[in-house]
C-alpha cells in the first residue's frame, strides 16, 4: 500500500491532526494528576510516546517497527521493578499502565486500535479514585471525561472537526452524561455495597498527613503547630462541651530516657470501667488520614457507638468488634495504621473516677532517669515538703509557672543534656511539650505518679457546617497525674502558662496568629477565613454523604425505604426497573417533539427569524428564492450575504452535492447578518 493510499486511509477511520490532538489532550489530563504519585520517567515516556504519534500525523514522524515496540515494552517492564521493588501493590501496576498506554497510542492506526485507546481512557478514571476521593478530583474527573466523551463523539464523524462542531460534539457530550446522573445515582444508592472495598489492596506507601508521632521530644509537638492540615472533625449529637474541655486523648506516654517520652507495651483495658461517670458527650469523629493506629477520642471514651442503638462498652474485654481496642491507659487503638479517611461514633465522659492501677502501673508512673537533674530533685523534694496533700502540692508547682516569668513560644533555645531542669531554672522558654515533661518529672519526683498524654485541644467550629475543627497546629500535651480519692486527673501546666491558649486557642496568641500578616489586611484576613471555612464545610459534606455512604449507611438508608430484608434477587430487580424507568423518561421527553428539525432547517428558521424582527417576516406560501428576492429588493445593500445563505440553504436542502463544512459556513453567515 503506497503513502497516499495510507494517508486516505487514515482519513476515512478520522486520524487527522485535529481528531488526534483532541484525544492527545483528553489522555494528558487523564494521566497529569498521578504526576505527584508515580516516577517522573513514567510520565515523560508516556507523554514522549503520545508526542510521537501527534508528530507522526502532523510532520510524518516514522513510527517504530514491531521489534523497537518489544524492546520498549521491555524496558517498561523492568524500569518498574526497580522503581518500586515490590510490585505487589497498585502504584506498579498503575504505573505500567499509565506507560504502556502510552505505548498503545504509536499503533494507533485502525478503527479498532482508536476504540481501545478510548476506552482505556475511560478506565484510566478509576485509577485516581483508587488514591484519591476528594471532590477536587470527582470535578476534575468529570471535566476529563467529558472531554474524553467530546473525543469519542468527534471521532464518529466524517468530515473534520470545525470549531462549531467541536462545540455541539461537546455539548452532546454534556448532555450525554447529565442524562448519565439519574441512572448513577440510583447504582450509587441502591447497588449492594461490601464491608471492605475491592480496592483495599497494599499501596506500596502510605497517605496522608502524618500527625502525632509514638514518641515525645521538646520541639516535637510544636513542629506540628506550622501545618494548618485537618487532623479529624467533629460532630456533636448531644450538647458540644465548653472550650476548656475540648481535650482529644492520643497517645499516652509514661517511660522518660532523660530526653524523650515514650510508650510502654500497650495492655488491653479489661478492668477500665470508670466509676460515677457523668457528663456523657456522644460525637462522632471523621478522622484523616496519619498512617498511625491510634483514633482519637474525647477525654476519657466509656462506649463505642455500634448503631444508635447500640452503645458497646469499651471495658467489655479491651477489643472492639471488627474495629480496634482500647488500652489500660484509655488510647483507642485501630486495628491497622489509619491510611485512609476512617468515622467512627463514641460516647466520652467528661466527668468520672478512674478504678485502682496496679503496683505495675504505679512503678511505671513513677519512674525517673538518671540524668533528671539533682536541682529539680531538690525543689521536688521541697515541695513535698511544703504541701502534704497531693492536690496543694499540684497547685503549687503550677503557682509556680504561673507566677514565674516563663513563656509560652515556639521557637525556645536549644536545651543540654539535663533539658527539664534548664528549661525549670534556666531557659524557662517552651512548648506545651516543655511544660507538661517537666511538671510530670517533678510529680514523679515528688511521689506522685503522672504521665504525659499527647493528641488536640481545639475550640476551632465551622458555623457553616456545625462542627468541629480539629487541625495537626492543634497538637497538644498534658499530664495525668494519680490520686487516691479521684484516680487519673488531667492537669494541663499550659493553661497556667498561657490560658488564652486553652480557651481561644493558638490563633489567640500574636506569634501563632499570621494570617494576618500574611494576608495584610484584617478585611482580607476575614474573607480568607470565611472561604476556607465554607471549602471545609463542603469537603465534610461530600464526605459524609458521598464517601461516608458505606455498608452500614446504605443499610440505614434501606431500613428507612422498608427494602432491608429483601436479598439480592430483588433489589437487583428495583433497580433494574428504575434504570429501565429512567430510561424510557427520557426516551419520552426525547420523541415528544413532534417536528425533528434538521440543523439547517434550525440555521434557516433563525435567519427567517432575523430578518422578520428587521420587518420583513417569510410568509408561509413564500419559497426560499421568492423569499430570498423580496429581501434583496428591500435591502440591497445585504444582496450578497442573502444570496450566499439562501444559495447554501438551497443547495444543502435539495441536492446531494454537500460539502463537509457547508453547515459551518451557513452559520457564520447568519452570525454576520445578525451584527
Amino acid at each position: 500500500m503506497n503513502k497516499s493510499a495510507k494517508n486516505q486511509l487514515a482519513v476515512q477511520l478520522g486520524l487527522r491532526p485535529r481528531t488526534v490532538s483532541l484525544l492527545f489532550i483528553s489522555l494528558a489530563l487523564l494521566i497529569l494528576p498521578h504526576a505527584t504519585r508515580l516516577p517522573v520517567w513514567t510520565l515523560i515516556a508516556t507523554f514522549v510516546f503520545m508526542l510521537w504519534r501527534f508528530q507522526h500525523e502532523r510532520l510524518g514522524w516514522p513510527l517504530p517497527g514491531r521489534f523497537q515496540k518489544i524492546l520498549l515494552m521491555m524496558l517498561i517492564v523492568i524500569g518498574i521493578i526497580f522503581s518500586f521493588g515490590d510490585i505487589s501493590s497498585r502504584l506498579p501496576f498503575t504505573a505500567m499502565f499509565v506507560t504502556l498506554l502510552g505505548l498503545k497510542f504509536l499503533e494507533l492506526r485502525t478503527r479498532r486500535d482508536l476504540l481501545v485507546i478510548l476506552f482505556l481512557g475511560y478506565f484510566l478514571v478509576i485509577t485516581h479514585f483508587l488514591d484519591n476521593q476528594n471532590i477536587v478530583m470527582a470535578v476534575y474527573m468529570f471535566g476529563a471525561i467529558l472531554l474524553q466523551t467530546t473525543a469519542l463523539i468527534s471521532f464518529n464523524r466524517k468530515q473534520d472537526i470545525l470549531k462549531s462542531e467541536f462545540r455541539d460534539d461537546a455539548r452532546l457530550a454534556l448532555t450525554m452524561l447529565l442524562q448519565a446522573l439519574p441512572i448513577m445515582l440510583v447504582l450509587f444508592i441502591l447497588f449492594p455495597r461490601l464491608s471492605n472495598p475491592l480496592w483495599a489492596i497494599p499501596t506500596g506507601g502510605a497517605g496522608g498527613v502524618t500527625g502525632l508521632s509514638d514518641e515525645m521530644a521538646p520541639g516535637q509537638i510544636s513542629s506540628l503547630t506550622q501545618s494548618t492540615a485537618v487532623a479529624f472533625r467533629v460532630e456533636f449529637h448531644s450538647e458540644r462541651p465548653e472550650s476548656k474541655q475540648l481535650y482529644w486523648r492520643g497517645p499516652v506516654f509514661t517511660h522518660y530516657d532523660g530526653y524523650r517520652w515514650s510508650k510502654i507495651s500497650y495492655i488491653h483495658g479489661k478492668k477500665i470501667k470508670l466509676e460515677e461517670p457523668t457528663q456523657q458527650v456522644d460525637y462522632t469523629v471523621t478522622l484523616e488520614a496519619n498512617n498511625k493506629p491510634w483514633l482519637l477520642a474525647l477525654d476519657l471514651p466509656s462506649h463505642f457507638v455500634m448503631k444508635p442503638s447500640i452503645h458497646y462498652p469499651l471495658n467489655k474485654s479491651g477489643h472492639i468488634p471488627g474495629f480496634g481496642k482500647i488500652t489500660s491507659d484509655y488510647q483507642l487503638l485501630s486495628r491497622l495504621p489509619v491510611t485512609e479517611r476512617k468515622q467512627y461514633r463514641m460516647i466520652s465522659n467528661l466527668q468520672y473516677k478512674t478504678p485502682e492501677i496496679s503496683f505495675k502501673q504505679s512503678q511505671a508512673a513513677l519512674q525517673l532517669p538518671d540524668n533528671v537533674g539533682d536541682k529539680l530533685l531538690a525543689f521536688a523534694q521541697d515541695l513535698r515538703a511544703r504541701h502534704s496533700r497531693d492536690a496543694d502540692l499540684i497547685q503549687a508547682m503550677l503557682n509556680y509557672f504561673s507566677q514565674q516569668e516563663f513563656f509560652y513560644t515556639l521557637t525556645p533555645r536549644p536545651l543540654s543534656n539535663q533539658p527539664m531542669q534548664q528549661f525549670l531554672f534556666e531557659t524557662r522558654e517552651g512548648f506545651c511539650e516543655h511544660y507538661a515533661s517537666s511538671f510530670t518529672l517533678v510529680m514523679r519526683a515528688a511521689g506522685i505518679p503522672a504521665r504525659v498524654v499527647t493528641g488536640y485541644q481545639s475550640s476551632e467550629i465551622n458555623p457553616y457546617g456545625d462542627y468541629l475543627v480539629v487541625r495537626q497546629s492543634d497538637a497538644h500535651a498534658w499530664t495525668e497525674v494519680w490520686l487516691e480519692d479521684r484516680g487519673w486527673v488531667r492537669i494541663d501546666p499550659t493553661a497556667a502558662v498561657a490560658p488564652e491558649r486553652i480557651l481561644q486557642g493558638l490563633d489567640a496568641l500574636p506569634e501563632f496568629s499570621i494570617s494576618p500578616v500574611l494576608l495584610g489586611d484584617t478585611v482580607l484576613a476575614a474573607a480568607w477565613l470565611k472561604l476556607s471555612r465554607s471549602w471545609d464545610a463542603v469537603n465534610n459534606a461530600w464526605y459524609k454523604w458521598v464517601l461516608g455512604y458505606n455498608h452500614a449507611e446504605q443499610q440505614k438508608l434501606l431500613e428507612k425505604l422498608g427494602l432491608s430484608n429483601l436479598h439480592i434477587v430483588p433489589i437487583a430487580m428495583i433497580i433494574l426497573a428504575s434504570i429501565g424507568f429512567l430510561v424510557a423518561l427520557f426516551s419520552f421527553f426525547m420523541l415528544s417533539n413532534k417536528k425533528q428539525q434538521d440543523p439547517v432547517g434550525v440555521l434557516y428558521e433563525r435567519f427567517c427569524h432575523i430578518m422578520g424582527k428587521r420587518g420583513t417576516p417569510r410568509h408561509n406560501h413564500e419559497g426560499p428564492s421568492d423569499y430570498c428576492n423580496r429581501l434583496i429588493a428591500n435591502y440591497p445593500q445585504l444582496a450578497a450575504p442573502l444570496k450566499s445563505i439562501t444559495t447554501t440553504y438551497i443547495r444543502y436542502r435539495y441536492t446531494r452535492h454537500q460539502r463537509p463544512d457547508e453547515i459551518y459556513l451557513l452559520r457564520q453567515a447568519i452570525k454576520r447578518l445578525n451584527t
